[in-house]
């Protein structure tokens, strides 16, 4: 690795997994989540479990994704069923919808590694902490450990150290589709699942860095660029389609 600073960073990441007995690593799929997962087989070899908590907040892709992923690593894999909308803190989706999400999954996680008598790690970095993240509470709470937050670690820093393991690093960030109903509409079922098919057919055109905002009637579009692609689509029929009535484009917003 010729950067030297990033160097140290994953030295110090690896030396603090290495002093513990083993890891139980929550396991996204995102770039985060991959780099630790990473650096605890790296620190700590055979004891590692990586845990994917699959709701119907997370897509069938992801976990699809995330399947490959800790096959490619070779590590032990859990999969957690969570119906997250039978919790109804969660699915009347205040303000702190996400915190209750979050305590949720991360004490299912908690309980394997009380378990097994492992660490329960996840992939918060120091980019995190200059957002709102309500679920950052939670995570105290329960005494789950961020080791990439406290080797110093940025989701630049991420990036670039999954490009030179060669693993996937340039995957957009990608919030669950519980974010793409505003907050104050009780969230549904059927209202995640249309969100996931629009988000499916934008991929399809070729748009993978994408948000589709589930409003009623109107399914408002997130995109960073390929608005000339998203504009000679067939992407508004597709939408009408599965049962959006008006589709608006939110320029700027993602």
């Amino acid at each position: 690795m010729n950067n030297k600073t990033l160097q140290k960073k994953y030295t110090t990441l690896t030396k603090s997994l290495s002093e513990k007995s083993g890891a139980v690593v929550a396991f996204s799929g995102g770039v985060d989540s991959l780099l630790l997962l990473k650096a605890a087989i790296d620190a700590l070899n055979k004891n590692v479990i990586a845990v994917t908590a699959y709701s119907p907040f997370f897509t069938k892709k992801e976990l699809i994704e995330t399947k490959k992923l800790a096959e490619i690593l070779g590590v032990e894999h859990r999969i957690i069923n969570i119906d997250t909308l039978s919790n109804e803190e969660i699915a009347n989706n205040d303000e702190n919808r996400c915190y209750y999400c979050k305590r949720q999954i991360m004490s299912e996680i908690k309980k394997i590694a009380d378990e097994t008598g492992y660490i329960a790690i996840e992939g918060s970095n120091t980019d995190d902490q200059n957002q709102i993240r309500p679920g950052k509470k939670a995570i105290s709470e329960l005494n789950i450990k961020s080791p990439l937050l406290d080797a110093d670690i940025s989701k630049a820093d991420v990036r670039e150290l999954l490009k030179h393991f060669v693993l996937p690093y340039s995957k957009p960030s990608n919030a669950c589709l519980a974010t793409r109903i505003p907050t104050g509409t009780k969230i549904t079922a059927e209202q995640l699942q249309t969100v996931e098919v629009a988000e499916k057919c934008l991929h399809n055109i070729g748009i993978s860095d994408c948000r589709v905002r589930h409003h009623g009637e109107i399914a408002r579009i997130e995109i960073k660029n390929n608005t000339d692609v998203l504009l000679n689509s067939d992407i508004t029929t597709k939408l009408k389609e599965i049962g959006f009535k008006y589709i608006t484009l939110d320029l700027g917003s993602l």
